[in-house]
């Protein structure tokens, strides 16, 4: 029984590894898409556990698309969803859009105080976050 009980483990954690490998490839295809989408002018980071680097097998990737100029309305959930067309499928993702006077926010400051830029195409990020990984 024990060694059942083992071997299902390893093959779960053998399992597991490959999830998380393809999840880091679907984002960085998530990544490449939303620079296509916005013709390179967005900033993108990674906050939560995935920047901080404790993520748990469940965790999903928590995004900041920083733009020049956030729509209003209609045209906000229009492009809202064309960002969500660019995710692959399998990707865990909560996704956050920003202006750059946005940032400045308290609570956002605060959120975004350990994020991980990803592509900063706006150049908003503050100096001493971690460099770009794209």
């Amino acid at each position: 029984m024990r060694r059942r009980l083992e071997g299902g483990l390893r093959a779960y954690l053998r399992s597991r590894a490959r999830r998380l490998e393809g999840e880091e490839k679907d984002f960085q295809a998530f990544v490449s898409r939303v620079r296509r989408l916005f013709k390179g002018e967005v900033s993108i980071a990674l906050f939560g556990s995935r920047a901080l680097g404790n993520p748990l097998p469940y965790s999903d990737y928590d995004v900041a698309l920083v733009i020049p100029k956030k729509p209003k309305g209609e045209a906000y959930w229009r492009l809202l969803a064309k960002v969500r067309g660019c995710k692959p499928r399998s990707l865990p993702l909560d996704l956050v859009i920003l202006q750059p006077d946005e940032l400045s926010d308290p609570l956002l400051a605060k959120m975004l105080e350990k994020a991980l830029p990803v592509y900063d195409g706006l150049k908003v990020f503050r100096v001493g976050l971690k460099p770009e990984k794209v």
